[in-house]
């Protein structure tokens, strides 16, 4: 791919490939957003329910989508340097670890799912909410295989510089969620306080309903995405079936290249898991309903940041396999900018619209006490959140242009250190240093994590190492 007099401004280009990027990787999160609503119809302690179990069930998936984002990185690197199907090697590779990954790993978890929960909550005396934790996460672990088989599709288009293909699955995969939730969670009966009427003979399945619904949604998001890849379009630069095969090279090389990703993911999905479930589920459901309200709304401000990752990650590659890295640091730039300001905007949302963004999960059935409570703990958590919105937004991008780059190994071990000397380290000794803050205290140190991890983030990219990595071999690269 020769890119010589591009016309197209560094705005333009940032702009053109992020927007279908951030739609698509807002997808899950909009699911369980919508997924906590509904259920916040039923009662507050299915909110907490879905979130405990979502954020286990999702930390696996998380853990192999480290390795899968890679993906990205070599075939937009191979795309840059001109040979874009040399790139679909990786894409088997993808293939192979994912489904290693679900019988080894998500399946068994899936089965222990019970003992786990029970540990946790079960001195809770509330055997209920572990019932529709247990019921939540094992759905999502045995569906979990077409999440999987999604986001290794959608990294194939991103790597092609085509991700409206996968803007398009995320779209239709959200409304089919929106609408087998609503007539699983409900069933025949609806929701008659807001005059929505039922689906005959859909049975009312609660908590677990939301699941089935996100993975039916799922289901949906993974097949467009993975047909396309089998359609002459694609196949023209970038064909899959004449590159079928084990390829264990490429295997050990996307392993290689991405373990320090699927580190730094899947340790940071279980931190928070645990934070959420034990750390601050130590005091109590109304706190665990407020943490997980707050986070639904962290989720909505960072998810589409780390969809402009994404699309940096994409853009970098490229770039250096056609040894241009000047230009990629200024397509890094833009990224930054549009990063920073869209996030600290939340960040004044946050900060100011707390009471009617915690009330749209409660419903008018919950006891005026519980409400205050919730709605008092909620407004302090989306005080932190919003304190730290723009250097978490540092932290995403650059995280992204580095891996663009595939500078995986320092940003991932620093991630993983700061997750479990700050965030789980503090979180514990706020317990003791504070403890009339109660789950505030956790807060505290989520707030200081997400600022040492903005700053870390900058100053490896400020240091210019990434320049010295090479991914693609000096003989594959077109001279631009």
């Amino acid at each position: 791919m020769n890119s010589v007099n591009r016309p197209e401004s560094p705005l333009s280009e940032v702009w053109r490939l992020a927007w279908p990027t951030v739609i698509t990787m807002t997808s899950y999160t909009v699911m369980q957003f919508v997924d906590a609503v509904l259920l916040g119809q039923v009662g507050t302690e299915d909110v907490a329910a879905q979130g405990n179990a979502g954020v286990w069930a999702f930390a696996p998936i998380s853990i192999a989508a480290g390795t899968l984002s890679l993906v990205n990185t070599f075939v937009s690197q191979h795309l840059g340097a001109g040979d874009a199907n040399r790139g679909a090697k990786f894409a088997w590779a993808g293939l192979w670890l994912s489904l290693i990954w679900w019988v080894v790993v998500m399946l068994p978890l899936a089965a222990a799912l019970p003992w786990f929960f029970e540990r946790i909550h079960g001195d809770l005396g509330r055997p209920s909410l572990v019932e529709k934790e247990v019921a939540y996460g094992q759905i999502l672990l045995v569906g979990g295989l077409f999440s999987l088989l999604g986001r290794l599709s959608h990294n194939c288009f991103f790597g092609l510089h085509r991700p409206k293909v996968v803007t398009v699955s995320a779209l239709v995969g959200n409304l089919v969620n929106l609408m087998a939730s609503y007539a699983l969670i409900f069933g025949e009966r609806g929701l008659p306080s807001l005059g929505l009427p039922g689906l005959p003979s859909a049975p009312q399945l609660g908590v677990a309903g939301a699941a089935w619904g996100t993975v039916i949604g799922s289901i949906v998001e993974a097949t467009i995405p993975m047909t396309a890849l089998f359609l002459d379009k694609t196949k023209s630069n970038f064909d899959l079936m004449a590159a079928r095969g084990w390829h264990l090279p490429a295997c050990r090389e996307l392993f290689h290249r991405g373990w320090p990703a699927s580190l730094s993911w899947g340790s940071e999905l279980i931190c928070w898991a645990w934070f959420m479930t034990a750390l601050v589920g130590r005091f109590g459901s109304e706190h665990m309903t407020a943490s997980w309200i707050a986070m639904r709304y962290m989720h909505l401000s960072f998810m589409p940041a780390v969809g402009f990752s994404v699309a940096i990650t994409s853009i970098v590659g490229r770039l250096i396999g056609e040894g241009r890295p000047e230009e990629a640091q200024s397509r890094v730039r833009v990224t930054l900018k549009i990063g920073i300001v869209y996030m600290s905007l939340w960040g004044v949302v946050f900060a100011t619209m707390y009471e009617p963004l915690i009330g749209i999960f409660i419903n008018e059935n919950t006891p005026e006490a519980t409400k205050l409570k919730i709605t008092s703990l909620g407004r302090w958590m989306l005080l932190c959140a919003a304190f730290w919105q723009t250097l978490d937004a540092v932290g995403i991008v650059l995280s992204g242009a580095l891996r663009g780059a595939g500078d995986t190994t320092w940003p991932g071990v620093v991630m993983v250190g700061l997750q479990w000397s700050i965030l789980m380290g503090f979180g514990y000794l706020s317990l003791w240093l504070i403890p009339q803050s109660a789950s505030l205290g956790p807060w505290i140190a989520a707030t200081l994590y997400i600022l040492a991890l903005g700053v870390a983030m900058a100053w490896r990219w400020k240091s210019g190492r990434w320049r010295n990595i090479k991914l693609v071999p000096p003989s594959d690269a077109t001279v631009g």
